[in-house]
């Protein structure tokens, strides 16, 4: 099973690196990649409906895939939620025949996004696990 991590740390300073957390990708069948994540911190609004989770170009910042609408389905049956310190409990999303951890449309190198409304709040290098 191949498997990547976004992590991200904060920048004093810096609110387009606001938040803490970690995001996981796991390939679990030829054409769906699980997505889970938790962030700790840097969530200043708990209004879920406002945030948009996107995976981009490193270099280009391009739009390669948009993750909010799992996440938000995913909120509808499991309810995560925004608690008072900015933090997050557990979102996931199975995303099917939209990308891959690794090969043509792989994740890997690419990154992981966070907007709140239209502002970057955080951005994390997808990295591959060993």
């Amino acid at each position: 099973m191949d498997t990547a991590t976004a992590i991200f740390i904060p920048k004093d300073g810096d609110p387009a690196q606001s938040l803490a957390g970690q995001f996981n990708f796991t390939q679990t069948t030829p054409t769906k990649v699980h997505v889970s994540g938790q962030l700790t911190s840097g969530m200043p609004n708990k209004d879920i409906k406002l945030y948009r989770f996107w995976i981009v170009s490193d270099i280009l910042g391009m739009i390669f895939y948009e993750l909010t609408e799992g996440f938000i389905k995913s909120n509808e049956i499991e309810g995560w939620s925004i608690n008072d310190n900015g933090g997050t409990s557990i979102l996931q999303s199975d995303e099917d025949n939209k990308f891959s951890v690794k090969g043509t449309h792989g994740i890997v190198d690419l990154r992981l996004q966070i907007s709140l409304d239209d502002n970057i709040i955080g951005s994390a290098q997808i990295k591959e696990e060993a």
